[in-house]
């Protein structure tokens, strides 16, 4: 399986949330994991913030991405 680029690193809010799933954690598990906070992997996982009333979409970026292929490496 030929693994993406950083250029190709994108993915959707719910394939983040599939993923985290997948490893069987919880949002605390999964940010305590990947050296993030609770409030980024819920906004992550929603793809939106809220910020003074009004919705900003916000893309799951490379550097979630790249941290989710280390942790999965480090399982190997």
């Amino acid at each position: 399986k030929k693994t993406k680029s950083i250029k190709e690193a994108f993915i959707t809010p719910e394939q983040f949330k599939a993923w985290r799933i997948g490893h069987g954690m919880t949002q605390t598990e999964c940010g305590d994991a990947l050296g993030l906070s609770l409030k980024f992997v819920q906004q992550a996982e929603r793809g939106f913030v809220m910020r003074r009333g009004v919705r900003q979409d916000i893309p799951v970026n490379k550097t979630l991405w790249l941290a989710m292929k280390g942790y999965d490496a480090s399982l190997k």
